[in-house]
């Protein structure tokens, strides 16, 4: 999918509109599915961006942030598909954990995209908490809503939820991140 296939899609469903066309919020690509010439992201570009899967998927955080702080809410759109399933009808857990890894790590591409962000590096997952609050059923849009929390030397620490179109927090996370000066295998 395009990131206007997307953004079409997700202006068809009321709750997705608002937000969207909220005037304060810059819409991005869910940059995790463009295609890379390394081998970055493949499980989301390739293995997790089919209409089975996840069908749409789109980022956003507010224009306007004061010189010198970091964005501290990045916001996703995401419509699931019907073969993400670990019950009948159900998103697998260890999918959801990884939405919620992915869309807290936005954070660091945002403010690394806006020179907020120190040195050269990545920020990598340090721990991911994960607590399941409500069955997330496949077939819907879902909103995920990382925020920064805490920023302490080379630590960064994430809250993150997945919300349905009422607004109910289905599963949310507590994570700490590690600023990195370079990529390390």
């Amino acid at each position: 999918m395009t990131f206007e296939e997307d953004l079409q899609h997700l202006r068809t469903i009321e709750w997705c509109r608002k937000v969207i066309e909220d005037p304060n919020m810059a819409v991005f690509p869910f940059t995790s599915r463009e295609l890379k010439p390394t081998t970055e992201d493949t499980f989301f570009n390739k293995t997790l961006n089919t209409e089975d899967t996840i069908k749409h998927a789109i980022r956003l955080h507010k224009k306007a942030t004061p010189e010198g702080q970091y964005v501290e809410e990045v916001l996703s759109l995401i419509t699931l598909g019907g073969l993400l399933n670990g019950q009948p009808h159900i998103i697998h857990g260890g999918l959801l954990a990884t939405i919620l890894d992915e869309v807290s790590g936005f954070l660091f591409v945002v403010n690394k995209d806006l020179g907020k962000a120190p040195g050269r590096g990545f920020s990598v997952t340090a721990y991911l908490n994960v607590s399941f609050l409500k069955a997330v059923a496949s077939e819907q849009t879902i909103l995920v809503v990382a925020r920064l929390t805490k920023v302490t030397g080379k630590k960064r620490f994430v809250d993150c939820e997945i919300r349905d179109g009422d607004g109910n927090v289905l599963a949310k996370s507590e994570a700490l991140f590690v600023a990195t000066r370079e990529a390390k295998l």
